[in-house]
């Protein structure tokens, strides 16, 4: 399976998504491809100091490069998470041919339309706040496709 996390910039809440489920899918023997990008990112850039910090018992962070979303990664993704009502929006208008596979996280994990607020440039608490969001997420999202 391969899963793609979307947010606005890819530098705080898909980066921290993508790098905690590669972290818990690899503690269940889970064959899991996952990748990240922003809807309104510019390619290159370091994850913000907040998520870097909050991540640092998972990596930090340190080699992630935010990506812009491209139809190529759209196309690769098995299942397409994104973190607001208005990210699942965007991409519907921009690929209606793939409703089927663009979910919000929390809508795919547990039913819910939860959004994960974005957390830059807020305090190291918001993104603490952020990351147990979607470590919660992410864990229903597991037990889900594990079945």
């Amino acid at each position: 399976m391969k899963i793609l996390f979307v947010c606005t910039g890819n530098t705080c809440r898909s980066p921290m998504a993508e790098e905690i489920l590669r972290d818990e899918a690899n503690k269940r023997n889970r064959k899991i491809e996952v990748a990240s990008a922003g809807i309104f990112a510019v390619d290159g850039e370091r994850a913000s100091k907040g998520a870097r910090v909050s991540m640092k018992d998972r990596g930090g962070l340190a080699d992630h490069r935010s990506r812009f979303l491209q139809d190529e990664i759209m196309e690769w993704a098995d299942l397409i998470l994104v973190m607001t009502g208005a990210h699942k929006r965007n991409l519907l208008t921009r690929y209606p041919n793939m409703v089927d596979k663009i979910f919000l996280l929390y809508e795919f994990a547990t039913g819910s339309d939860i959004d994960v607020e974005d957390p830059f440039g807020g305090p190291l608490e918001v993104y603490e706040i952020v990351r147990r969001q979607l470590e919660d997420a992410i864990e229903k999202l597991l037990d889900k496709i594990d079945l």
